[in-house]
C-alpha cells in the first residue's frame, strides 16, 4: 500500500472509536501510526504521512471537543413545550434570545457537518472496497486453496457461506482458473477468484484476471444493474455490475482495452 492509498483511507478514520480495530484501516494505520501495536514483517512508518495522521486526528478532536461543549439552556426544553401548548409566543429577553440563537446555530452547523460526513463515507465506501479488493490482489497473497477445478472452487466456497454468484461473464470461461480466496470487507466474505488470461506472467505472479464476488447489501454506493461501471485501480482495469443480490467486479492487470475482451 502506498502513503496515498492509505491517506485516502485514513481520511475516514475516526480516532478514539471502533474504527481503530476495523481490519479495513489495519494496513492503512500500520504506515500511518507509530503508536500502535507492530507484529513481525509489518512496514515502516512513513514520516510525511504520519505527520498527516496527527494532524487529522488533532482536528477532528478539536471538531468533536466543540461540539461537546456545547451547553444547552437548562430550560429549553420547558420553554418550547409551553409555547407549543399555548400558541403564543411570549417576549423574550435579549440576552436569552441570543443564547438560543447561539444553541440553534451550533445544532445546524452540527448537523451540517454530520451529514456532509455521512454522504461523504457512503459515497466514498464502493470506492475504497474496490481499492482495497485489488491491492489484496495485486500485492503478495496466498489463495485459500489452489485448483483448476470451478467445481472444487464453488465447493469450498458454499462450505464457507461465501458469495458465489453465477453471473461470470462468458468470456471468462476462456481463462484458466487457479484458485481462490475469500477476503474480509467490514466483517463480511468476499470472494476473489483468480485465473490466468494465458500470457506470459511475471516472476511470481500467479493470476492476472481476478473475479471478485461480494452480497450486493454489503458494499454501500455500488452499481445499480448489470451496465459495467469501468474504472482504473492502480494497475488493475476494474468492471463492475450488480445481479441477482449481487456485487461482481472484475480485474485484469493493464488498461480498459485489455479488460474488454473480457466484458
Amino acid at each position: 500500500m502506498t502513503p496515498e492509498e492509505a491517506k485516502r483511507i485514513l481520511a475516514l478514520y475516526r480516532p478514539g472509536s471502533a474504527d481503530q480495530d476495523d481490519p479495513e484501516f489495519a494496513d492503512a494505520l500500520d504506515l500511518a501510526d507509530p503508536g500502535r501495536r507492530r507484529g513481525a514483517g509489518a512496514p515502516q512508518v512513513d514520516p510525511q504521512l504520519s505527520r498527516w495522521f496527527r494532524e487529522h486526528c488533532t482536528a477532528y478532536l478539536a471538531v468533536r471537543g466543540k461540539f461537546q461543549d456545547i451547553q444547552l439552556p437548562a430550560a429549553l426544553k420547558d420553554q418550547i413545550l409551553a409555547e407549543y401548548k399555548s400558541h403564543v409566543t411570549p417576549p423574550v429577553r435579549s440576552s436569552s434570545r441570543r443564547l438560543v440563537l447561539a444553541c440553534v446555530a451550533g445544532v445546524l452547523v452540527m448537523a451540517s457537518l454530520l451529514t456532509t460526513f455521512f454522504v461523504h463515507r457512503a459515497q466514498h465506501q464502493f470506492a475504497l472496497y474496490r481499492q482495497r479488493v485489488v491491492a489484496k490482489a495485486l500485492n503478495f497473497y496466498s489463495m485459500d486453496i489452489q485448483t483448476n477445478s470451478l467445481a472444487a472452487i464453488n465447493t469450498y466456497l458454499a462450505e464457507r457461506g461465501a458469495p458465489n454468484g453465477s453471473a461470470f461473464p462468458p468470456s471468462i470461461k476462456t481463462a484458466e482458473p487457479v484458485g481462490c480466496a475469500v477476503i474480509d470487507w467490514h466483517g463480511k466474505p468476499v470472494t476473489m477468484v483468480c485465473f490466468k488470461s494465458g500470457k506470459a506472467l511475471e516472476p511470481g505472479q500467479v493470476a492476472d484476471l481476478w473475479l471478485f464476488v461480494a452480497d450486493k447489501g454489503d458494499v454501500v454506493d455500488g452499481p445499480e444493474g448489470t451496465s459495467k461501471a469501468i474504472a482504473q485501480e492502480d494497475r488493475m482495469a476494474t468492471a463492475a455490475w450488480s445481479q441477482d443480490g449481487k456485487l461482481y467486479m472484475l480485474g485484469t492487470v493493464g488498461d480498459q482495452s485489455v479488460l474488454q475482451k473480457y466484458l
